[in-house]
């Protein structure tokens, strides 16, 4: 699908002759990086924010001064921005808490970019994929790692590292197994989908959908003493590609400090990629490269994606959900297989 505009608007061509004017956009979920995407957008040349909405009345009040009109109820944004011309729905909120307001939004006929994950699993993302490409609307998908600059390398991964054979990711957050995180039937699982997805997506966006996956989840309780959740703390995954390709997972929450790696080894070089940097050591003895992330609020990046596929401007980048869902297949298989004891095969949630 050609993501653009919607009429009225007209999109900048390459010359750059044409003006458009600014979207109106509205925001839900204000915390955590709900606050960066706050920012974000209001720095935006491209989106004029209008409104905002969160449940928790103590976060609205914080923008009080603010010339925007804030909602505790997200249906009313929604309701009330239809009518005043919305064009696009920011949604930071997690997929429990979002799910009928999205399918509310696609209904009314407004685009709409969520955070990741976007779903819980499989079925869910594709019951709103339905609903989006019904209206002919853009569903679009958070996906940092492949719009920042430093990382931009990893496009043409092939071409620069070679044949990529073994890979790796190692995964720490800071989370714990409070609220949410701990009830499996809102969080749809733990540290895979809430901590180490990012890192899972890079994995199977640069080396496809694996043909099995092992894992073995783990909870950090004592022994001997009552667990109060059922997400896990711990998980290593194991993936296996075809063409006798590897790569293995390892996440694990509740660390003093965040913190990921992923390695990816080719015939022609060695990738690491950290959250401030990405490396490239060659195998033909030229000097390390070393790419540095300049842009602090990750978010920033994201919305800059999110202008150019919005608008289809030079270089649009892909955040869509669509490409999300083989991520969350592979995840979901893990949890199966954390549970079967054997490898199991992702493709068989998007058959």
């Amino acid at each position: 699908m050609r993501v653009g505009p919607k009429k009225g608007f007209e999109c900048i061509d390459v010359s750059g002759a044409k003006q458009v004017e600014r979207l109106r956009a509205a925001l839900i979920g204000l915390a955590g990086v709900g606050e960066d995407y706050l920012a974000a957008i209001r720095s935006s040349n491209q989106f004029d924010l209008v409104a905002v909405a969160d449940s928790r009345s103590e976060v609205l009040r914080k923008h009080d001064e603010d010339e925007l009109r804030t909602y505790e109820d997200y249906r009313s944004l929604i309701v009330e921005g239809v009518r005043a011309g919305l064009d696009l729905l920011f949604v930071a909120l997690e997929p429990f808490q979002a799910i009928e307001f999205v399918e509310l939004a696609a209904g009314e006929g407004v685009a709409v970019f969520h955070k990741t994950p976007f779903a819980r699993h499989v079925e869910e993302g594709k019951k709103l994929l339905i609903q989006f490409d019904e209206k002919g609307l853009p569903f679009l998908v958070a996906r940092y790692w492949q719009v920042e600059p430093a990382f931009a390398d990893l496009a043409n991964l092939a071409k620069s590292a070679g044949r990529i054979h073994t890979a790796a990711a190692n995964v720490r957050t800071t989370d714990g197994s409070d609220g949410w995180r701990g009830d499996a039937a809102r969080a749809g699982g733990g540290v895979l989908l809430n901590g180490a997805y990012e890192q899972v997506d890079m994995l199977v966006s640069l080396l496809g959908l694996p043909e099995s996956v092992y894992a073995q989840c783990s909870a950090a309780t004592a022994p001997g003493s009552p667990r109060n959740y059922d997400t896990e703390d711990g998980a290593l995954m194991m993936l296996r590609f075809s063409g006798d390709r590897f790569a293995s997972v390892t996440a694990w929450r509740g660390e003093p400090e965040p913190c990921w790696h992923v390695a990816l080894v080719g015939d022609k070089c060695s990738v690491d990629v950290y959250p401030d940097c990405l490396t490239k050591s060659h195998r033909d003895g030229r000097e390390e490269e070393n790419h540095a992330v300049q842009e602090v609020n990750r978010a920033s990046v994201a919305i800059s994606a999110v202008e150019a596929a919005y608008l289809s401007v030079v270089q649009p980048a892909r955040p869509t959900a669509r490409e999300h869902l083989s991520t969350l297949a592979v995840i979901e298989a893990a949890y199966l297989s954390a549970k079967t004891a054997a490898p199991e095969s992702p493709s068989q949630f998007l058959a």
